[in-house]
């Protein structure tokens, strides 16, 4: 496997083996990268500079520029069942864009800065810096359909149905139930804001600007159980803000502001953990995605 590790500056996708070797650095945006997704063979990238690109993950050449925002644009989210590309900006909007002809076929107005998007069937779950809401939207008419209040702004969330999980910036997790949209769980814990989160099975990972990684049970009992859930364990060995984190092959992957990608390779034991620097960079690592 390749991973593909998006840098805040200078601008680029670098490609490395599984070893930390650098197979190729494409310099695509002049401002940040905020967010990319990979499909196949094409990158879908998100940035500062107002634009989102399409780029052939081989060669690094960009297909398309997708032009619109009028301000950085944070988030961006792909549906192939609707073949839409969405995106979130700090120009108060969401934009919807047919993957296919790259046209701008829907823009919603009158938000605010859009921080985190998610697809779960035929719905859009959006959150922005100033409403203090998840929105929901239909991806078939882009119609708001329903809303529900947070605890504070977010910069991510995941799924894992009936739950909907919200990374906060006032250092929680909160936990809703998307068949009352009601809140059933707050997750405590970290010292500072969680930045993104991953799910696989029953086990949520939170990675923080408190320089740690924690380890959830996120069952249907827990869920419901004692409102005070504790992390199941906290991984540690990040000297600066652990910005992303990803599994691949059963180890965790985790990037931070220092630049550095380390590994998780023992993620099933509760004490000893085996960690070792996979790549040591200068630059901040924002997001690691995962491509064949």
């Amino acid at each position: 496997l390749n991973t593909l590790m998006g840098h805040s500056m200078p601008m680029s996708i670098i490609r490395i083996n599984k070893t930390g070797q650098i197979q190729a650095e494409h310099q695509i945006h002049e401002r940040p990268i905020y967010s990319f997704k990979i499909l196949e063979d094409i990158i879908y990238t998100a940035s500062y500079d107002r634009s989102v690109k399409v780029v052939d993950a081989i060669s690094g050449d960009v297909l398309n520029t997708l032009m619109g925002h009028t301000w950085g644009v944070y988030t961006l989210v792909v549906s192939e069942d609707h073949n839409l590309i969405c995106t979130g900006s700090g120009d108060h909007t969401i934009r919807f864009w047919d993957k296919q002809t790259f046209e701008c076929l829907n823009i919603i107005e009158g938000l605010f800065d859009i921080r985190a998007m998610i697809i779960h069937e035929n719905l859009l779950y959006s959150t922005d810096y100033g409403s203090g809401k998840v929105k929901i939207y239909n991806l078939h008419d882009f119609e708001l359909i329903n809303s529900f209040p947070v605890l504070g702004p977010c910069f991510d969330m995941v799924i894992s149905y009936p739950f909907i999980f919200s990374a906060c910036w006032n250092k929680i997790i909160e936990v809703v139930d998307l068949r009352t949209y009601e809140k059933v769980q707050v997750l405590r814990g970290h010292q500072s804001i969680v930045n993104k989160l991953l799910i696989r099975n029953d086990i949520l990972y939170s990675c923080s600007a408190d320089k740690t990684i924690r380890k959830w049970d996120i069952s249907e009992e827990s869920i419901h159980g004692d409102m005070s859930i504790k992390a199941m364990f906290i991984y540690k060995g990040h000297s600066s803000k652990v910005t992303d984190v990803v599994m691949i092959n059963g180890k965790l992957w985790s990037g931070d502001e220092n630049g550095d990608i380390l590994v998780i390779y023992s993620i099933m034991i509760g004490l000893t953990i085996d960690m070792g620097g996979i790549y040591r960079g200068d630059i901040g690592v924002f997001q690691i995605r995962i491509s064949d």
